[in-house]
């Protein structure tokens, strides 16, 4: 009795198992496909990353090249710059100079007003028809200007280094805002360099944001997979166990089973033999066997 009563229950507890071991193998079925996808993703991504980190790079170097081309180019336009402003201080200096060269030759006039002058009381007598008198007075006046002209020799050196300076100046000027130019329009192309590395800098941040949270998920599902593995290895382990012992019961079940037939069967055929005996008839072969086989039972050599 109590081995049909184990048997039930080992039966029971199997087909519990049975539904466990089940739906274990497709947690673990689930978990590993989940893991291998999310550990793919995490891989794509950091091979994405590492693409954006090397176009970063070359972005810098392309920037770090051209903010060493800009400082060259600051330098150039500096140093014009400060040409220029050498130059201008110094036809400064010359301009105060002449001022007091006029006031010491007491000329009234600039060495190129006189010239000036000169030139169109000149071409007075030659173009025009004027008196005797008025030429006098005319040549009078062309010899007193080219005697001034002469003594402010000392105007025109003043003045033709404050022409070779002014040319210098509208020269270096020129230079310097001609590098003032190419800085402004590299700082054009710089910008467009600047935000393609911040753009790129921000799809990096991004993506190692997402390469986190697939690595957070692949170690998610990972935990699961080897808890569910953990699981249904024990369960299996008991299944094996159970399955065993269903099966040893099972053997014995079926051995007292054949033992009660067989023992029915002998039990009738004893009887035969007693009536055989009472009625003093003849017993066979068989008979003897029979009645053999009940004296053993009787001194309990047959398992019960």
């Amino acid at each position: 009795m109590f081995e049909k009563q184990r048997k039930l229950k080992l039966i029971k507890r199997l087909r519990i198992l049975e539904k466990e071991i089940s739906t274990l193998k497709n947690k673990l079925n689930n978990a590993s496909e989940n893991k291998e996808s999310w550990f793919k993703k995490k891989e794509t991504l950091k091979k994405d990353i590492n693409k954006l980190i090397t176009k970063a790079k070359e972005i810098k170097v392309k920037k770090d090249n051209f903010n060493e081309n800009v400082k060259k180019l600051k330098d150039q336009r500096n140093r014009y710059n400060r040409e220029v402003g050498d130059l201008i201080s110094k036809v400064g200096s010359l301009s105060r100079e002449r001022s007091e060269a006029l006031k010491k030759f007491n000329l009234g006039l600039s060495p190129s007003k006189i010239k000036d002058k000169i030139d169109a009381l000149e071409q007075q007598i030659e173009t025009e028809i004027v008196s005797f008198k008025t030429e006098q007075k005319i040549m009078k006046q062309i010899k007193k200007l080219k005697e001034s002209y002469t003594k402010s020799t000392e105007i025109k050196n003043i003045m033709g280094k404050i022409d070779q300076f002014s040319g210098g100046i509208n020269s270096s000027k020129k230079k310097a805002d001609y590098f003032h130019k190419v800085i402004q329009e590299q700082a054009k192309l710089n910008q467009s360099g600047y935000e393609e590395f911040i753009g790129t800098s921000k799809k990096i941040n991004v993506l190692k944001f997402e390469q986190e949270q697939a690595f957070q998920k692949f170690l998610d599902f990972k935990r699961i997979f080897i808890q569910s593995n953990s699981l249904l290895k024990n369960k299996l382990i008991e299944n094996s166990k159970l399955k065993q012992e269903y099966n040893r019961i099972s053997g014995l079940l079926e051995k007292k089973d054949k033992y009660k037939k067989s023992n029915k069967i002998l039990e009738e055929k004893s009887k035969n033999v007693e009536e055989k005996l009472k009625k003093k008839q003849k017993l066979t072969t068989e008979d003897l066997l029979v009645f053999q086989e009940k004296e053993k039972e009787g001194k309990g050599e047959y398992i019960k």
